[in-house]
């Protein structure tokens, strides 16, 4: 069986509900399936559940088999969901500590954010009711992830390079510059800079010049889909682009927000890629409730196909159909400095070559 079979079939325009069911008779059908040993249908149920009510949930001990088996499937973004509504409803239980082994295995491997993984990891660690053995696994995981949390920066800067600092996991707090906390440091500078960040409880990465990935212009498509193994782009002169999984660096859901709200999705390639377009904006036409249908139904099939692909934020407003006010701008200059941000974020977790 292919592993997208458990995948819900949809048909109809993008964003058109399911056929309505209760949420006792979903999480009826959802843990039926299990009990029988059909995982592509207890995870086919669980997902129109969500799509339904993006707030559904199962209980504990379900919720975590569905995330462990949705990570094993490729889909961090649903797994990574289903836990933190796990953690919510249950913080105070054993299970708890599990969750959040697992929240940090996710964090770690497929979005490579290691300070939100050690988080995860010590809060296994903390919890009151832990057992034994899921203690000494966070210990042991928290362990091997300190030299990666403690590098300042991704690459040896040359003598009096500039260089920036990132902030390397979560949401910065200005709106102007999203997330770059200082640029044009001598390296010096910049790793004292950096130094009293990280003691002040804010993680960041130092980047020199030679290994900052300038983020192309984007250029509008017409429609964007999910197409076997990719993504493709529709353009106004009726040309086809197609992308492979494997070339696509992060896909964004944001939003602009002028007279009226515009949301929209970019996609930037793989920089090694070297193309001749690398970066896609698709901003959905018609009216506002048009509009904000047909992106979260968009955003929807690629959070369900894409596999291991950072989707900033998009997994939740997907489902949630309400854009975070985290990712909502009021000029293109905002929401391109953030797309800056993350796309270097992006790379740097993608390569990997992390000097401490």
């Amino acid at each position: 069986m292919n592993e997208r079979d458990y995948l819900p079939r949809t048909s109809g325009a993008p964003g058109q509900a399911p056929a309505p069911a209760s949420p006792l008779q979903a999480r009826g059908r959802v843990e039926a399936a299990m009990r029988d040993n059909r995982e592509a249908a207890a995870l086919s149920q669980y997902v129109d559940a969500l799509r339904r009510d993006p707030y559904f949930a199962l209980s504990g001990p379900s919720q975590l088999w569905v995330a462990d088996r949705l990570a094993r499937r490729g889909h961090p973004h649903l797994a990574k969901d289903a836990l933190e509504r796990l953690i919510a409803r249950h913080p105070m239980e054993s299970l708890s500590a599990n969750a959040y082994l697992l929240l940090g295995c996710i964090q770690e491997a497929c979005y490579r954010d290691f300070p939100a993984a050690a988080r995860s990891y010590r809060a296994a660690l903390e919890g009151r009711n832990a057992g034994i053995a899921a203690k000494e696994d966070a210990r042991r995981r928290l362990s091997a992830l300190e030299p990666l949390v403690a590098r300042t920066f991704v690459e040896s800067p040359k003598p009096e390079e500039e260089c920036w600092i990132l902030q390397e996991s979560g949401e910065a707090s200005s709106l102007k510059e999203p997330g770059v906390l200082a640029k044009g440091l001598p390296p010096g500078e910049a790793a004292r800079r950096a130094d009293d960040l990280e003691r002040s409880g804010v993680p960041v990465v130092v980047v020199p010049r030679h290994a900052f990935m300038e983020l192309p212009k984007a250029l509008t498509a017409r429609s964007i889909g999910v197409q076997g193994g990719g993504l493709a782009f529709a353009l106004e002169s009726g040309e086809r682009v197609s992308w492979r999984w494997e070339e696509v660096l992060l896909i964004a859901g944001l939003g602009l927000r002028l007279d009226s709200l515009v949301p929209f999705i970019e996609v930037v390639s793989r920089p090694a890629l070297e193309r001749q377009r690398p970066r896609w904006r698709w901003l959905p036409a018609g009216t506002d409730a048009i509009a904000l249908d047909a992106y979260f139904g968009a955003l929807q099939q690629v959070v369900l196909a894409a596999p291991h692909i950072p989707i900033n934020r998009g997994a939740d407003d997907a489902f949630k159909r309400e854009l975070s006010n985290a990712v909502i701008f009021d000029s293109m200059e905002r929401a391109d400095a953030y797309m800056s941000w993350q796309t270097q974020l992006a790379h740097i977790r993608l390569e990997g070559a992390f000097r401490t």
